[in-house]
């Protein structure tokens, strides 16, 4: 088994809140909750070390449909090493899809455990693919042609809505 090119230092979360509706009665108690998911992705290289990185995840968890058992708000950041053979162009993705999978995977486990403590069960968030990210962002980027100096950049920002 080959050593995977990304490695995550260190993660945690900046931001936490979750909000029950202890007056919530569910109109609909056999069909479920339909919670809408809404993440932004920023990441960007550490101006201290060349091969390091960081992401931060804003997660929004809120129903659509009023009244809603739960809102969440979540903000995790991680730390990311890339292996010095990884090639330089393609290290952004790799953080974007990759880092970003991994720490949302994270606040997924993390939501699940706190809210199976709460007075409406557990909420277990989507899986979500990164992937599609960078398609979308791509048509943005061609319209502003104005290069990016890495070291500088704030990174990318890139909003996922997903219906649970």
């Amino acid at each position: 088994m080959s050593r995977p090119p990304l490695r995550l230092k260190h993660y945690f979360f900046t931001k936490i809140n979750c909000e029950a509706d202890l007056n919530y009665k569910d109109p609909h108690p056999k069909a479920g909750n339909k919670y809408e998911v809404k993440v932004r992705s920023n990441v960007a290289p550490r101006k201290d070390k060349d091969r390091d990185w960081m992401a931060i995840l804003d997660i929004h968890v809120f129903s659509p449909e009023k009244p809603a058992p739960y809102k969440l708000d979540l903000q995790v950041t991680g730390f990311f090493e890339v292996l010095p053979d990884y090639p330089e162009n393609k290290v952004k993705e790799l953080i974007r899809i990759t880092g970003a999978s991994l720490l949302y995977s994270g606040a997924r486990e993390y939501v699940l455990g706190f809210t199976s403590r709460g007075p409406w069960g557990p909420v277990l968030l989507p899986t979500i693919s990164f992937i599609e990210t960078k398609q979308q962002e791509e048509p943005q980027s061609k319209k502003s042609r104005k290069p990016r100096d890495a070291s500088t950049s704030k990174g990318s920002e890139i909003d996922k809505t997903r219906l649970i």
